[in-house]
């Protein structure tokens, strides 16, 4: 989720839940200041700091937070507010 500066991250923060609500198991890519923020706010999903090595495979798709609301069918009506 770190494409964007850290008012983008926030703000697409609220769309990560649904993706454990859809079944997904739930790893969040974070920029190092964000890390605590991360874990603070979602203590059941992995937080991975930025620059940390990670073994791809064992994760079946990466989604960038700007993406989220797109990939999942979210529209002007359906917008999360939390």
């Amino acid at each position: 989720m770190p494409e964007q500066g850290f008012g983008d991250a926030i703000q697409f923060m609220r769309f990560i839940p649904h993706l454990a609500n859809l079944g997904a198991q739930v790893a969040i890519l974070s920029k190092p200041p964000m890390v605590d923020v991360y874990q603070q706010t979602f203590p059941q999903f992995q937080i991975v700091e930025e620059g940390t090595t990670v073994n791809r495979n064992s994760f079946d798709y990466c989604v960038y937070g700007m993406e989220l609301p797109y990939r999942l069918g979210v529209d002007q009506s359906t917008i999360p507010l939390q």
